[in-house]
């Protein structure tokens, strides 16, 4: 007599969670952008607020919302959460909105950090004591963007605050102050929402730049996205 083999079901593959984190200036309409783009792609993307300011949740949930996670403009969004790779698994793309409350799990498990600074001496220095002088942080140089916002003159070159935070980062993105921006990102904390039509090009740069990179998607695509 011969027993029946169980048929042996093959292990599903581990499914990789694309974790990129932002880090530095709170500005949250660079963030928005991003995942506005993976939402018009379609790609299941989760943004979390773990910012000192939670200034994406605010601008985007203006009143008080009992849920832990809200659905909009085809991503999900959530605030003040730890690491759970269990959670995190629900999502093709998962964008952390940190700040200068910047977790060093999130950077272990980073595919990619984008770190934004500010020309002015006093927040850049904030920036730095807050996101680069703690020991536990530790930032993947070849995974490192950086993102130097609102450059008024050329007093300031992007490779003093590159000494300063003493990082060598993979690419870095000058962007100078520009009216046009500024109207946008006005316009997205009164309305909770914003197109990417009449940004800068130093902006709309650094945007597909990072877009492209987390999505792998080509140019094409890109513009397709943000029709």
């Amino acid at each position: 007599m011969f027993l029946k083999s169980k048929t042996i079901q093959p292990e599903q593959e581990k499914k990789e969670i694309k974790i990129v984190v932002f880090s530095g200036l709170e500005k949250s309409d660079f963030t928005y952008y991003v995942a506005r783009i993976g939402a018009a792609i379609t790609k299941k993307v989760l943004v979390v607020d773990n910012s000192v300011s939670h200034s994406f949740y605010r601008i985007i949930q203006k009143e008080d919302n009992e849920e832990d996670i809200i659905q909009t403009q085809g991503f999900w969004l959530i605030k003040d959460i730890v690491y759970s790779e269990k959670f995190f698994e629900n999502f093709d793309v998962v964008l952390v909105f940190a700040g200068r409350n910047t977790d060093a799990s999130y950077l272990d498990h980073a595919a990619a950090v984008i770190v934004s600074f500010s020309y002015g001496k006093i927040e850049r220095n904030e920036i730095v004591a807050e996101c680069f002088q703690k020991e536990e942080l530790k930032y993947p140089e070849e995974k490192t963007f950086v993102i130097c916002r609102d450059k008024v003159c050329k007093k300031i070159h992007e490779n003093i605050i590159i000494h300063e935070a003493n990082i060598k980062p993979a690419a870095v993105f000058p962007v100078a102050l520009d009216v046009s921006d500024e109207v946008k990102y006005e316009a997205l904390q009164e309305n909770g929402s914003q197109s990417m039509k009449g940004l800068s090009d130093a902006l709309a740069f650094a945007v597909a730049e990072v877009a492209m990179r987390t999505y792998h998607i080509d140019e094409k695509q890109y513009k397709k996205a943000i029709r």
